[in-house]
């Protein structure tokens, strides 16, 4: 996967402005590589998101993330299975690509990613475990 124009465009604009890449900095533009990429994957970003760091570990939260496909699937046999075997693939194949927004907008090194989405209340959540704190 490639990383998006917009991303490479807004990272560009950053370094030439010399923009100090403290915890705020490194929160929002982690929160706006998710809503980028969620949108781009799934054709609609979350209703609203979030991402917190303490020390290494930045978790987040992305709520009504399921796309109407999903909500009919929700509604068939097995749906809710389904949907999460679905996500489950999806969110694989995209952690690389996800990591590599992350180390080159955000300049901090990723170890490890998890999620999972919690179907009943349509909320995708997850951590990320940096190299360095963040302080």
């Amino acid at each position: 996967m490639q990383i998006s124009k917009f991303i490479i465009l807004e990272f560009k604009e950053r370094v030439r402005v010399n923009v100090v890449k403290n915890k705020d900095f490194i929160e929002r533009g982690i929160r706006r590589i998710i809503t980028s990429l969620h949108q781009e994957v799934f054709g609609k970003g979350p209703e609203e998101s979030w991402v917190k760091i303490n020390k290494n570990i930045a978790t987040f939260s992305c709520t009504r993330t399921l796309t109407p496909m999903e909500i009919f699937l929700l509604g068939t046999q097995d749906g809710k299975e389904e949907v999460k075997s679905l996500r489950i693939r999806i969110s694989s194949a995209i952690k690389e690509r996800l990591t590599t927004e992350i180390d080159v907008i955000c300049g901090i090194k990723i170890l490890s990613i998890t999620d999972d989405i919690h179907i009943d209340s349509d909320t995708w959540f997850g951590a990320i475990i940096l190299q360095s704190s963040i302080e």
